[in-house]
């Protein structure tokens, strides 16, 4: 079990809106943040860009320089968890928001699952001047 809670990026997230749930209940850390993927998936659309921006600045700052567990944590627990969720979570609400490292998670991800990106997320990494899947 990882003591994340005392973390400034923790602290970050949790203070942009204390209406997400982000849980500080001893559960590992991976576990935490999908159920705060799926928070966030819930309310994005109420949430100010800036706040949005805020969370997924922070979360970009974890896969970039975090720990091995914090940033598999991340990935794993709070991308995936958009990418997969059930409600059909639109990620081009968030796109412009995701740094470097989560949009290559997010090719990647389709790529292992078999999956092609949806047509916009290549047609959005070519204006970005990012290179397209």
């Amino acid at each position: 079990m990882s003591t994340i809670a005392a973390t400034d990026w923790w602290h970050t997230i949790r203070a942009v809106d204390p209406a997400l749930d982000l849980p500080e209940d001893g559960r590992p850390l991976v576990i935490r943040l999908a159920d705060f993927g799926r928070s966030f998936a819930r309310n994005a659309e109420r949430l100010a860009p800036e706040q949005r921006a805020r969370i997924l600045g922070a979360l970009e700052g974890v896969l970039r320089s975090g720990s091995g567990l914090e940033s598999a944590a991340v990935a794993v627990g709070f991308l995936e968890t958009l990418f997969t969720d059930p409600e059909g979570f639109d990620l081009r609400l968030v796109w412009a928001d995701l740094g470097h490292r989560s949009r290559s998670y997010c090719l990647a991800w389709h790529r292992f699952s078999g999956m092609e990106a949806p047509e916009w997320i290549a047609l959005a990494e070519t204006t970005d001047g990012t290179p397209a899947p």
